[in-house]
């Protein structure tokens, strides 16, 4: 068990991204809970706060708090870095180490204890608002949108061994822009998961409810319940179905009843040698008529400190009556990294996804031409990770892409990150370079970020910009500053935290100002 004020850092892949939040391919054997907070430091520097709404053994679900949060939509199975604070059990007491403490962005406060513990009804959890504002737009997109949401957990309900998980929001837009949206001049609220769920032997349970199941993430969400059984050997058995809800407003529907079997085989312990593989069948109708039949497969391996493996994919059988409907292989993602010297760590995968063409999905789309259901691309990626001297970090990655909607191009990217800039503890500085590749114009584009925190860290603001380069004898347009920002997180008390920023966005036709505020209360 950590002690109390450990800092924990922890290797991980982006595996899934839902609008809730993402899914990571680490979890309670990590040191993740229920939550808990810390940050998320991407690749290139970039660091965003999280919270950690549910966790498995293997796997956890994460809701990124504040500005930046989008920035995670394009980075499935990509590697990050989770910073945080292990938890201590409440008689323990923080120490301090003496030691030069490595960089640890805004994290959150410990839980006070009481003097004397609950026995039913122990509840955490929070609630927020968050409101943000687009202007300065030349083409009429200005819109505000208020958002209020809030997580949490009940143990021990009414003293029993059930708990109870809820995660929503609600949100209302106004403004110029977006006017077909679900959400203009009408209070839309998203329900995300409100589940029960009992123990069973051993990691077993029983959840019911409207949830994600996070052992089998390619599931979706589910009004219904699971049941999952664990042999205490190696071997554990699940069963999970129920109605999907609306894929858009997320209102309960009959439209399309889903059901799955899995098993999970774990062998070894996680950070020395180790493997822990899920497997599970997938079948769902659409308005009665069949319309998936898909395997779905996680896992993840490793042997020793020194070499870690990651993959997932979805194999379709393409049981619906729709034009393209085939088998295909609509999603692999396979990441493996090993850790060579203590200056340098190598990391290889493949990336692949393709649209199904079912009738649930065409539904979805605003058009459905065939156009939409190609082979769609695989990225083929090389890369390394060097821990320099001076507290410097240095990042390269190359890729190829090959799709029918670009041209296929090699495309590179490197990032230098340096940590306690002048002594400053926790600060860091962070720049990438990469090139771009598209079918009207080439050239290099450039960030800058940087984490300065102030008074231990109960504020921290987070500037960022970036540039970019166009050919002009291909088309472009020479050198321009693409977006500028500016963030802040301020821990005020216990159990209040705000967040905001602006950003300044231009080129292409979208120039744009946001500006967003949030307030948060945990308990």
């Amino acid at each position: 068990m950590a002690s109390a004020a450990e800092t924990v850092r922890t290797q991980a892949n982006i595996t899934y991204r839902i609008p809730e939040g993402v899914y990571i391919n680490a979890g309670t054997d990590a040191g993740l809970q229920q939550g808990l907070s810390g940050a998320m430091v991407l690749e290139d520097g970039r660091t965003l706060a999280f919270e950690v709404v549910q966790a498995a053994r293997k796997t956890a679900l994460l809701r990124l708090d504040g500005a930046g949060s989008d920035l995670v939509g394009s980075l499935q199975a990509r590697p990050i870095e989770l910073v945080f604070e292990a938890a201590a059990p409440p008689e323990d007491k923080a120490k301090p180490s003496g030691k030069d403490e490595p960089f640890v962005p805004l994290l959150a406060p410990a839980r006070r204890a009481p003097e004397i513990a609950p026995t039913q009804n122990i509840s955490h959890g929070n609630v927020g608002v968050r409101q943000t504002y687009q202007g300065g737009t030349d083409n009429q997109l200005d819109y505000a949108v208020t958002r209020i949401y809030t997580s949490g957990n009940i143990d021990r309900l009414f003293g029993s061994a059930w708990s109870f998980n809820w995660s929503g929001n609600a949100r209302y837009r106004t403004g110029d822009g977006y006017r077909n949206h679900s959400e203009f001049e009408t209070l839309q609220p998203l329900v995300y998961s409100a589940m029960l769920q009992h123990p069973l032997a051993g990691d077993g349970f029983v959840r019911l409810g409207r949830f994600l199941p996070l052992e089998l993430p390619g599931v979706g969400y589910l009004d219904g319940g699971q049941v999952e059984v664990d042999t205490t050997g190696h071997w554990k058995f699940g069963a999970v179905g129920g109605l999907k809800p609306n894929r858009v407003s997320l209102d309960v529907s009959g439209d399309e009843p889903t059901v799955a079997g899995y098993a999970t085989f774990e062998v070894g312990q996680f950070g020395s040698a180790y493997y822990s593989g899920t497997a599970g069948l997938l079948g769902a109708l659409y308005k009665g008529e069949a319309d998936r039949l898909a395997v779905l497969f996680d896992q993840r391996a490793g042997f020793g400190p020194r070499f870690d493996l990651f993959s997932t994919a979805e194999l379709d059988f393409g049981v619906a009556n729709t034009t393209n409907s085939q088998i295909q292989l609509s999603r692999f993602d396979l990441v493996a990294s090993s850790r060579l010297h203590s200056l340098f760590t190598l990391r290889t995968g493949a990336d692949h996804w393709q649209r199904t063409d079912s009738q649930a999905q065409r539904d979805l789309l605003p058009f459905a031409g065939d156009q939409l259901f190609d082979d769609g691309y695989w990225r083929y990626w090389i890369g390394a990770r060097h821990d320099l001297p001076w507290r410097l970090d240095l990042n390269e990655e190359l890729s190829y892409i090959v799709s029918d909607a670009t041209d296929d191009a090699m495309r590179w990217r490197i990032g230098l990150t340096h940590s306690r800039l002048l002594g400053w503890a926790f600060s860091s500085l962070s720049a990438t370079l990469y090139n771009l590749k598209a079918q009207d114009a080439s050239g290099y584009g450039g960030l800058v970020s940087a984490y300065l925190p102030f008074w231990d860290t109960r504020l921290a603001i987070r500037p960022s910009a970036s540039l970019r380069w166009l050919d002009p004898d291909s088309g472009g347009d020479g050198i321009s500053l693409t977006y500028y920002a500016v963030h802040l997180d301020a821990r005020v008390s216990k159990a209040w935290t705000i967040s905001g920023g602006l950003t300044s966005t231009s080129g292409d036709g979208a120039d744009a100002l946001l500006f967003d505020l949030g307030l948060r209360y945990s308990w």
